[in-house]
């Protein structure tokens, strides 16, 4: 065969490229493809040129390279996911280690072995909306992240200790949210594994160092599940880690601890973040979709079919993918029509811009699940692939549309949900995945016994969560700002307390306490305030830092008093900032002790005056960042 050029891309330097990649991915890459065609390169700094496919049939092509052996899929994942998932990971194995572990964990995901986890994803999915708050809008994500949080925990980790599932509900967001920054993802692997062994690696406020030191206290406990689960097995046990303890493969050999480790790590990345993100996208889409909303819920209504539910997870993962390429290291040159890719390239089907292909799915911008029931369907059918192609398509694709289903169904049959904006929600790169710009801000409005939406929300104010109904006295509290300012720049203030009385309108100042001395989930400080000639102290523990995203803390006086929170989501202007309180004091003691608190510091309801100073304080944020 005559050789072929290879596929024409931008002539930028390549940290322009990543520059200007990170910055607006989905942008950059249409603009690619109109100018260069179906078949472009690009160079991101530190790593080989990527060729991009953007035709249906090509990408079959890249797939098969799975088969012939002249790709590897793990090569590429695992110079920036090894760190996080492993050595022993399906993500970063290649060739007969890969098989191995494919084939011993294909049975646990598949088929009859998941069948029976619905009943449980309901239940958890209830629990959680049950907290909901109505009538104001939220980020739905995070919502959705601790249900497929919970979901990973009890169904695939198979824990049930309320101490242990509590410590890995800090844990690993911890974890996934430090291990997929893009500071450390597109560091390149050779200066990553210098920076974890360098004596750089003992400054905390580096990426490499909070990410290994995350890594530890999640492998501390996992290892310690997988110890105490040899050591006392369960018979019967549904979970997946109990049906890989028992699995061998065809020498009579089971999975190591190590290789049980990564496996469950994999699963938690690529089954948590991605399922939660995928809801949020198909909420995203049927909230300004009326029809198609109205259309779903005639047929869950009906109970008598899943077809239009399972063709409208379909569309969202085709309009909205969360995973946006799946790429592979060439060993050996591949045609790909008129151009040939070198080997020792990255080759990837550009999984996003294939799904707008408007030769396959007429009037792509449109959600339009009618599109995988028609006549079309099978055509559509083999140009969907959320869940990537080849020997490689995801192992856990049929527990990741199951999962989506059960919540879906739960979410409809409970609330009612609006958008606040008719605006679209723009695609934003996060970690390695595209998410909701505004994490899918949703208006959650309560249905009554008949499923109907009761209409009884209140737009203007925050209703209790859990306290009885709208009039009842309130202990929670939800307000929110808009700031001219990025947020890691809001979240660098706001996480350093020592640095508090320099904008906040109540509180004079604040230390560390403790051996932890940075806003990571554990780490004490005490804060000081002021009101009039009254002075006081709180001790407080930070229970989730998850950097430029989110920062929470328990006020404690032997027992819990108070939630503090702050959420930060990212706009076209620069940060959505909502501060949220929750009263945590419960029973006749709780009551006594919030009305000792309001006389002795004459603030009239706690609610009342605390919603007065977090607008203050969001007022004073403001002025602090704008300037």
């Amino acid at each position: 065969m005559v050789s072929a050029p290879p596929p024409p891309g931008p002539r930028l330097p390549a940290w322009l490229q990543t520059a200007v990649f990170l910055a607006a991915p989905a942008p950059a890459l249409r603009a690619a493809r109109r100018r260069f065609g179906p078949v472009f390169h690009t160079r991101f700094l530190g790593f080989p040129p990527e060729a991009f496919v953007v035709d249906p049939e090509l990408a079959q092509l890249v797939y098969a390279v799975d088969a012939a052996g002249t790709g590897r899929a793990g090569e590429v994942r695992r110079g920036f996911l090894e760190g996080l998932v492993g050595a022993d990971s399906l993500l970063s194995l290649d060739g007969e280690p890969w098989w191995r572990h494919r084939r011993l964990l294909s049975p646990p995901l598949h088929g009859k072995a998941i069948a029976g986890y619905g009943d449980e994803i309901a239940a958890i999915a209830a629990a959680s909306i049950a907290e909901w708050p109505h009538g104001r809008p939220f980020a739905l994500r995070d919502r959705m992240q601790d249900i497929t949080l919970d979901v990973v925990l009890r169904l695939v980790f198979g824990i049930r200790d309320n101490e242990r599932l509590a410590r890995l509900r800090v844990a690993i967001p911890n974890l996934i949210e430090v291990g997929g920054a893009i500071a450390l993802l597109m560091l390149p692997p050779a200066a990553r594994v210098w920076t974890e062994r360098a004596p750089l690696n003992r400054m905390g406020f580096l990426p490499t160092t909070r990410f290994q030191r995350a890594r530890a206290d999640v492998d501390a406990i996992l290892y310690d599940e997988i110890a105490r689960r040899r050591a006392h097995p369960e018979p019967g046990a549904t979970d997946v880690l109990s049906r890989l303890l028992e699995a061998r493969d065809e020498d009579g050999n089971p999975l190591t601890d190590t290789e049980l480790r990564d496996e469950l790590v994999t699963m938690l990345s690529a089954g948590h973040e991605t399922t939660a993100t995928a809801l949020a996208w198909t909420f995203e889409r049927l909230v300004r979709t009326p029809r198609v909303l109205a259309e779903l819920r005639a047929e869950l209504a009906a109970g008598e079919s899943e077809a239009y539910l399972e063709a409208v997870v379909k569309e969202a993962l085709r309009s909205r993918p969360v995973v946006y390429e799946a790429p592979r290291l060439l060993d050996a040159p591949l045609r790909l029509g008129e151009h040939e890719i070198p080997a020792g390239w990255f080759v990837a089907p550009h999984i996003n811009l294939i799904h707008q292909d408007p030769n396959v799915f007429p009037d792509p911008a449109e959600f339009r699940p009618e599109r995988f029931l028609g006549p079309d369907a099978a055509r559509a059918q083999k140009a969907w692939m959320p869940f990537g192609g080849g020997r490689r398509y995801c192992v856990g694709a049929q527990f990741a549309v199951l999962e989506m289903k059960v919540i879906i169904r739960e979410v409809l049959a409970r609330v009612d949900p609006t958008a606040p904006d008719p605006a679209p929600e723009k695609q934003m790169l996060r970690h390695v995945t595209l998410v909701p710009a505004k994490l899918a801000r949703v208006v959650a409005h309560p249905r009554d016994d008949a499923g109907q939406a009761n209409g009884q929300h209140d737009e203007g104010r925050t209703e209790s969560v859990g306290t009885g109904n709208v009039g009842t006295k309130r202990r929670d509290v939800t307000v929110g700002l808009e700031i001219e300012a990025a947020p890691d720049e809001v979240w660098a203030v706001l996480s350093d307390v020592t640095r508090m009385g320099e904008w906040s309108p109540e509180c004079t100042g604040g230390r560390w306490i403790g051996r932890l001395r940075e806003p990571v989930a554990g780490a004490r400080f005490v804060g000081t305030n002021r009101r009039g000639p009254a002075v006081w102290s709180t001790r407080c523990t930070i229970t989730e830092a998850r950097p430029a995203r989110a920062l929470a803390w328990r006020v404690d006086a032997g027992l819990p008093i108070a939630r503090w929170s702050f959420t930060l989501t990212p706009t076209d202007k620069g940060t959505y900032l909502e501060h949220s309180w929750r009263d945590q004091r419960v029973g006749p003691l709780g009551a006594a002790a919030r009305l000792l608190t309001e006389a002795a510091l004459r603030t009239g309801p706690r609610a009342e005056h605390n919603e007065r100073t977090m607008r203050a304080t969001l007022e004073a944020l403001k002025l602090h960042l704008e300037g």
